[in-house]
C-alpha cells in the first residue's frame, strides 16, 4: 500500500508537519499520476517478473571466465537521491554489456548505448561506474521497486538493438537476448538485486516505526 500510494502521487513536497502527541499532520504538494490503480499494480508486477528474469542466467558458466560485480551499497537498498555506483571486476579480457532493469518493467543500458560505445574491460582490473570521476552519474529517482542491475561480459562485442535505442521494455529485450541475439559466443554474466524507494515512503516508515521501549530504572538495595 506505502508503494503504491507514493507511486500514484508525483513530484511531491512537504510544505508542513506537526506533531501533536500521537497525531502527526503533513502538509504536502504533489501532482497525481495518470496511471490508474490497476494498472499500476499491473506494472509493478510485471516489472517484478521481468526483473527477476533478468537474473537468471543465459550463458554457460565457465570456470575460467569469472566476473564480479558489486555496488556502493552491500544491502542493494536505495532511497531517492542517493548515488548508485557500480564497480565491476573480470578475471579476462571482454566486451561489456551493462544494463539497468527498472521498476516499470524498462531496460536502460548503460554500457553500450547512444553516447558510449563498446567497453573493452581488461582482466585484473576494477572498473567503476557512476562515481564523481566518471561522465554519467546515477541518481536514484522514480520509479521505485525490485530492480536489477545485469552484466554480461564476451570475448567478441554483443549485438546491440538496431535502432540503438537507450531505453527499451525489459521483457522485449529479454527475449532478444535469448532467442534473437543469442549469446552463442564464450561469455559470462553476473546480476544484482536493488530495492530503491521514495524519500515520502522512508520518513512514513521512520515515523511509524516503533520506537524501543524505556528501560525502568533497577531498584536500589
Amino acid at each position: 500500500i506505502q508503494t503504491a500510494s507514493a507511486a500514484m502521487l508525483e513530484h511531491t513536497e512537504i510544505e508542513k508537519e506537526e506533531k501533536k502527541a500521537q497525531e502527526i499532520c503533513v502538509t504536502i504538494t504533489a501532482k497525481i499520476s495518470p496511471v490508474s490503480m490497476e494498472e499500476l499494480i499491473r506494472q509493478r508486477v510485471t516489472a517484478k517478473e521481468i526483473s527477476k528474469e533478468a537474473q537468471s542466467t543465459f550463458t554457460p558458466k565457465t570456470a575460467s571466465f569469472g566476473l564480479r560485480l558489486w555496488a556502493n551499497k552491500e544491502d542493494g537498498r536505495y532511497v531517492e537521491g542517493e548515488h548508485l555506483i557500480i564497480f565491476l571486476q573480470s578475471t579476462r579480457d571482454g566486451y561489456l554489456k551493462l544494463d539497468y532493469f527498472q521498476a516499470d518493467g524498462t531496460v536502460v543500458h548503460m554500457v553500450p548505448n547512444m553516447f558510449r560505445g563498446q567497453e573493452l574491460i581488461k582482466a585484473g582490473r576494477n572498473y567503476v561506474f557512476g562515481d564523481q570521476s566518471a561522465p554519467e552519474q546515477f541518481l536514484i529517482g522514480a520509479p521505485f521497486g525490485n530492480e536489477t542491475i545485469k552484466a554480461i561480459l564476451s570475448e567478441r562485442p554483443i549485438p546491440v538493438s538496431a535502432d540503438n535505442q537507450s531505453v527499451e521494455d525489459g521483457r522485449v529485450y529479454l527475449n532478444d537476448l535469448k532467442g534473437k541475439r543469442g549469446l552463442r559466443v564464450q561469455a559470462t554474466e553476473e546480476s544484482m538485486a536493488l530495492v530503491t524507494s521514495s524519500k515520502v515512503v522512508e520518513e512514513y516508515k521512520k515515523e511509524r516505526a516503533p520506537r524501543p521501549a524505556e528501560k525502568e530504572p533497577s531498584p536500589i538495595h
